[in-house]
């Protein structure tokens, strides 16, 4: 995932240089800053201190949920505000009008976006209007990662979700992590690191845990395990809701998920 290249900007904004690297873990979208290099120093304690001065003002204007989360659990999450809120049951709710409270923005979530986006893809389609802006690098690194497992580049570090086996000593040995890792001919080496605080820890468990059932869901047909599944995600906020979701998933997805239909 790109999420953690989307923060970067930000610890420049404040840190007043473009010459950084981020040390973020974590699962998939879901990741903390440990440290931010720069030329060999981690700067990231500058960082944290400067975001509460006069100077770090206008950017903390703009990260209220980073902010909110950092003050809660010590560390930085990486990645957009919308992102992050999204595995917190603090910023999506009545009580903050939708997000807005926060500066959240939903996205594709009526008719009439629908329509807009799909209108404005048949002007690209057709020719109509130019595609420049779509052939630039997105920020994810599939190709880079790919060439440098088949020697074409030099080996490089990425950010990759990979089995943990022991590289976040206090999340399960099967959990999928995302951290950086060390990539070229030899494989994919994930860099280990140290275990992280224990509520960080229990928001990334349950991250697994979903992940984990609603797996077992999907292969077993099981409808129960996939509405516990349902249940451990920060944005499904009552049982009622949770039935409400797996009925309806279900019905919409019936020909598509022929081994739920036997239960």
């Amino acid at each position: 995932c790109e999420q953690w290249a989307v923060t970067l900007p930000n610890f420049s904004e404040l840190l007043g240089t473009n010459d950084l690297d981020c040390l973020s873990v974590g699962t998939n979208h879901l990741t903390f800053a440990l440290a931010l290099f720069h030329n060999g120093q981690d700067v990231l304690p500058d960082f944290l201190n400067k975001i509460n001065t006069e100077a770090g003002q206008s950017l903390r204007e703009k990260l209220l949920v980073s902010c909110e989360i950092y003050d809660a659990f010590g560390l930085w999450p990486t990645g957009t505000e919308e992102h992050i809120a999204e595995f917190f049951p603090y910023f999506l709710t009545p009580e903050t009008d939708g997000g807005m409270a926060y500066n959240l923005r939903t996205r594709h979530t009526t008719e009439e976006v629908v329509t807009e986006r799909l209108a404005e893809r048949e002007t690209w389609a057709s020719g109509e209007k130019p595609i420049d802006h779509l052939l630039k690098p997105s920020g994810e690194s599939a190709v880079e990662i790919i060439a440098s497992l088949l020697g074409v580049i030099d080996p490089e570090m990425h950010m990759v979700n990979v089995p943990n086996n022991g590289l976040i000593d206090n999340l399960p040995d099967e959990a999928i992590v995302e951290l950086p890792a060390h990539i070229g001919p030899g494989g994919v080496r994930g860099l280990k690191v140290d275990p992280l605080p224990r509520a960080i820890t229990q928001i990334l468990d349950t991250r697994v845990a979903q992940q984990e059932l609603l797996i077992d869901a999907a292969l077993s047909g099981d409808p129960n395990l996939a509405l516990q599944g349902l249940l451990l995600d920060a944005q499904v906020t009552s049982l009622k809701a949770g039935r409400e979701i797996l009925n309806a998933s279900l019905k919409a997805n019936a020909d598509w998920l022929p081994n739920f239909q036997t239960k």
